[in-house]
């Protein structure tokens, strides 16, 4: 009997900020956005399956099994994203977005503080012709965020961790999506300072967030609630050592951009006021800052290479608060006018 195998290509995607826990957000709300799926990965059910072993006088297993557990890591997004679309998933991580501006463009302004990542609500559709298959995710939040733009790539990458208290429902109407009409942006448009000055000499730039959400499952399958650790955002900066580099490399060695002979290391932490610019155009722009970043030196390797070429550094750290202010700063010009959360 000849078959069809379903259509992998099609399908689709989307995401939606979720007014309140316990209610899914309706298909056709117009916070709903179709996100530019990148990689292979995808959400699952998480339908996981237990076993126990029992004296039962056979040679080979008879054990009992049964479900163990359903939602909480459900799986993670690769998307490319655009302006829009980073500023929105930023968003829903940190639970922010202050709308300025009278007419386009509007600016969006996204800060890490206190709040818990956003509720989300995310449809998931496989196959067309065949099937198709749907599920739905709600109560969900991003767990783990990971942007990540290099030299070699011209649409900047948007990794995220997902959490949902309800998993992989079945859902019959397809999302209506606001869609990003524009063409990826060259993300390598950029400028990037380090302490006020501009360092064009970075060809990579990854920040890292992890909200330390877990769930709790109590004595039923599905999770009751999420808890709640201590979010960390990393940043790091890939680069090579040249005269631009290199004040930057001795201040965090030895807490001066020009040191004086025999100084020794310091043994302060020193931080760096990060910032980086991508502009599309004058009023398509999207900016990270974050000006407390404690660099780490301890892999750093500064001697010659016997085959000589460029010397490859990282730098980077933990991104904290400056006193008021926050760790991390995202702002976003676009033409959307209302908030992104």
């Amino acid at each position: 009997m000849a078959v069809t195998g379903i259509e992998t290509r099609l399908g689709g995607l989307w995401r939606a900020k979720q007014a309140a826990a316990g209610t899914a957000t309706a298909p056709n709300h117009a916070s709903v956005r179709a996100v530019h799926k990148a990689g292979d990965d995808g959400l699952k059910a998480n339908k996981v399956l237990g076993r126990e072993e029992y004296v039962d006088g056979r040679f080979w297993s008879g054990a009992t099994e049964y479900i163990e557990s359903s939602g909480g890591d459900v799986g993670s997004i690769e998307q490319q994203v655009t302006i829009v679309e980073a500023a929105h998933s930023y968003a829903q991580l940190f639970a922010s977005d202050i709308v300025t501006g009278a007419s386009d463009p509007y600016t969006h302004t996204i800060v890490s503080g206190s709040v818990v990542p956003q509720n989300q609500t995310f449809w998931q559709k496989l196959g067309s012709a065949v099937g198709p298959i749907r599920q739905r995710w709600y109560d969900a939040k991003t767990k783990k965020h990971a942007w990540n733009n290099g030299q070699s790539q011209k649409v900047a990458h948007v990794t995220e961790d997902i959490m949902a208290l309800n998993a992989a429902q079945v859902f019959a109407t397809d999302p209506t999506a606001v869609v990003d009409t524009a063409d990826p942006l060259n993300w390598n448009k950029a400028v990037t300072t380090v302490n006020g000055s501009a360092l064009p000499e970075v060809s990579g730039d990854t920040v890292e967030a992890d909200a330390g959400i877990d769930v709790w499952r109590g004595q039923g399958i599905k999770p009751t609630c999420f808890t709640f650790g201590v979010g960390d955002i990393m940043r790091t900066l890939s680069a090579i050592v040249t005269d631009g580099t290199t004040p930057h490399l001795l201040n965090v060695l030895y807490g001066s951009t020009s040191p004086s002979d025999l100084t020794d290391v310091t043994n302060a932490v020193v931080t760096l006021n990060v910032v980086t610019t991508w502009t599309q155009a004058a009023d398509r722009t999207f900016s990270i800052t974050t000006p407390k970043v404690t660099v780490n030196p301890s892999d750093w390797i500064l001697g010659p290479k016997a085959e000589g070429g460029a010397r490859e550094v990282a730098f980077g750290g933990r991104c904290q608060p400056n006193g008021a202010t926050p760790a991390i700063t995202i702002v976003a010009k676009t033409a959307d006018s209302a908030a992104y959360v």
